[in-house]
């Protein structure tokens, strides 16, 4: 199933720092463009099998001379399994998925399925939200407010260019919350 939908992105707030950077009020919104995004509705437990096994049966050395990013080979062991704040690995943090002990993934227990069996809903807000497999999109207009390109760091770089390489699936996979105004056009 591909859902089709325009929607404006719910943003994030300035901190005090940033928002003092760009001559804004603290707590000012940025980023909230309008999009018109194309999802591939799919299962997320498919797509976290198939991209587990391409990790798992990665050869790590070829990919490395693949990388031009300067790195040290701690850097490199936790882009792949790292367990440390801010340098978990990416097999690591798709292992956990798989076995539903990321604690990064807590939220998932906030929603319930949407009636039509497309989407769920919030809990506790009732909004609905959607997901999938990113296939298009595009920004319609850019929010005014525009938050400071920030770089990186080095593990999550690194992480990056390993999902772009294998051409991992759950990197693209996105989820919205739509509005009643946001109109989505559902095809096969």
């Amino acid at each position: 199933m591909i859902a089709t939908f325009i929607t404006t992105k719910s943003g994030s707030k300035l901190t005090k720092k940033a928002a003092a950077a760009l001559s804004l009020p603290e707590g000012t919104k940025v980023g909230c463009d309008k999009i018109r995004v194309t999802l591939s509705v799919v299962s997320f437990d498919d797509l976290l099998k198939g991209d587990l096994a391409l990790l798992e049966g990665a050869d790590r050395d070829q990919i490395r001379a693949l990388v031009s990013i300067t790195h040290s080979d701690a850097d490199w062991e936790d882009a792949w399994v790292g367990e440390a704040w801010g340098r978990k690995g990416i097999l690591t943090s798709l292992r956990q998925t798989a076995e539903g002990v990321n604690p990064h993934n807590l939220h998932l227990d906030a929603y319930t399925v949407h009636e039509s069996g497309i989407g769920k809903v919030h809990n506790e807000t009732g909004e609905y939200h959607i997901s999938g497999l990113i296939t298009s999109y595009e920004v319609i207009e850019r929010d005014p407010n525009r938050a400071p390109p920030t770089e990186s760091g080095v593990v999550v770089r690194l992480k990056d260019a390993i999902e772009k390489i294998l051409d991992l699936k759950t990197s693209k996979w996105r989820q919205f919350r739509l509005t009643s105004a946001d109109e989505v056009i559902f095809s096969n």
